[in-house]
């Protein structure tokens, strides 16, 4: 069976070790960037494909935690 597949990944060589969307160069604190500045997820994903509302869901969760001192990531 293989492991379920998360749309968050954090690697030192990509952006310094930001966690980001997996298989994309978009940081989480970006996507939170973009929401502050008003978009919302339908335009997000129109103007960035690769993301997935999921994808999204998941930095607005990660961001939520971070705040909240719960966050465990695995750097690979």
């Amino acid at each position: 069976m293989l492991p379920k597949f998360h749309p968050l990944s954090a690697n030192p060589t990509i952006l310094g070790g930001k966690p980001c969307v997996s298989g994309t160069r978009i940081s989480v604190d970006l996507v939170i960037e973009w929401f502050a500045s008003g978009a919302n997820k339908e335009e997000i994903i129109k103007t960035h494909p690769l993301l997935s509302e999921e994808a999204i869901n998941e930095a607005l969760l990660y961001a939520s935690g971070f705040l909240r001192n719960d966050i465990n990531i695995d750097v690979k």
